[in-house]
């Protein structure tokens, strides 16, 4: 994280002082040419950065079909009960990372915040991520899971920032619901994960669910495209033709 941030003094369940800090890039945009690809991390801002507010959603489509979100999406918001005056800047507390989401089309981390879990002293990480068909592709141009890469970005922010929270970056837990306890199983297994957390905990959810992977994502892909007019002749052009479409069209032919 380079750069100061302003955030805000809230209560907890129980009614004692904690920050919130809402908002936090911790990523470039990733929409035209980094569109379909890992994160870029955010190289930082130089005033100082509001982060009394959420920031928008990933696309997605709510229950009705309506367009939610913007590309520009990739914030994370912390709560601790740390950075009080009466606490010592050296005393660090344990970091739960909540991976949101019940399904991988849609998700919003503004739905969960950390005022109960900052009465148990705990710094408590909330984020969002790519969902939906920005969330996943799969052929030789664009081969990845990008939400889980959003994912595992967080974690390296958290392992190199959170100590400015007065959180623990050697006492990490990673825990989530529906396809965030999916995610977990994934970073569980994933060696690209290794070392950026230290425990995990899922809820009703898992790796091993019929919904939690997409058996034929490049067929999806294509699909896609044909639906919106792309070539799918060839995957280079299909995933050129695909970072240039507005993503309101890419969100209604999934």
């Amino acid at each position: 994280m380079k750069g100061i941030i302003r955030g805000l003094r809230i209560r907890s369940a129980q009614n004692s002082e904690g920050f919130a800090f809402l908002g936090i890039p911790y990523a470039t945009p990733p929409y035209d040419r980094l569109r379909f690809k890992p994160p870029v991390p955010h190289p930082g801002w130089n005033r100082v950065l509001d982060a009394t507010n959420f920031r928008p959603m990933c696309p997605q489509l709510d229950s009705r079909g309506n367009q939610l979100g913007s590309e520009d999406c990739l914030f994370l918001n912390v709560y601790t009960p740390g950075v009080r005056r009466n606490i010592n800047p050296r005393v660090q507390f344990p970091v739960l990372v909540y991976i949101q989401a019940e399904s991988f089309e849609s998700g919003d981390s503004a739905l969960y915040g950390g005022e109960y879990l900052m009465d148990k002293e705990v710094v408590v990480v909330t984020f969002n991520y790519r969902v939906g068909i920005l969330g996943t592709t799969e052929d030789e141009s664009a081969s990845g899971n990008w939400g889980l890469f959003d994912q595992k970005l967080v974690l390296e922010w958290v392992r190199n920032n959170i100590a400015a929270f007065n959180g623990d970056p050697n006492l990490v837990t990673i825990f989530g619901q529906g396809a965030g306890a999916a995610s977990v199983i994934y970073h569980m297994i994933s060696p690209l994960s290794q070392g950026l957390f230290h425990r995990a905990i899922a809820q009703s959810g898992s790796a091993l669910c019929e919904w939690a992977l997409e058996r034929s994502p490049l067929m999806f892909a294509r699909d896609v495209a044909q639906s919106v007019g792309c070539p799918t002749q060839t995957t280079i052009d299909l995933v050129n033709c695909l970072r240039k479409t507005h993503f309101s069209l890419l969100l209604k032919a999934q």
